[in-house]
């Protein structure tokens, strides 16, 4: 794993532990989806078990605050920008925008809105089955289980690949 990658999940396991990063971030998981850890941060994807071994599980959405934001301590500076014209007393254009300077190398800035979190519902029954498939030499007690997701509906993730950078992202209507 790259040292970014150990940054990023390093990160975000210390920032909102006992959560684990996904590497590389847009990849995908759902609930009862199993692994190994790499690095003790990150979950290798191996399967599901309820493909895999027909466990059935029931999902609670659960309510949860609907952003997420993290930057590296002392390392991310943020500013934010607004611009506007007007024309004939209504707002013609605007313009928002968003600078982040970053001081140190692996620094990140992390913005994920419309966050919605799902868990497993069944939790003790689905503890259960896999218990007796462990029993049976069916299931590998070094695998972990995903019993919780976020699904978010966009978010922002930069890394300083050097100690000193920035980036500007602007958005118009």
């Amino acid at each position: 794993m790259t040292s970014m990658a150990n940054a990023y999940a390093d990160s975000i396991h210390n920032e909102w532990g006992p959560i684990y990063a996904v590497w590389p971030p847009e990849s995908s998981f759902q609930l009862g989806d199993y692994g190994i850890l790499k690095d003790s941060l990150m979950i290798k994807k191996l399967g599901n078990i309820s493909k895999d071994f027909s466990i059935k599980i029931k999902s609670l959405k659960e309510e949860r605050a609907d952003k997420f934001t993290y930057t590296s301590k002392g390392s991310v500076g943020i500013k934010y920008v607004t611009k506007g014209e007007i024309g004939s007393g209504d707002l013609k254009t605007a313009k928002a925008g968003i600078e982040v300077e970053f001081s140190k190398e692996n620094a990140i800035f992390f913005n994920a809105s419309g966050c919605n979190s799902y868990s497993i519902e069944n939790r003790s029954r689905v503890s259960e089955e896999l218990v007796t498939l462990y029993r049976q030499k069916k299931w590998n007690a070094d695998h972990i289980v995903i019993d919780k997701i976020f699904a978010v509906a966009g978010s922002i993730i930069v890394f300083s690949s050097g100690n000193i950078g920035s980036i500007y992202l602007e958005a118009q209507t």
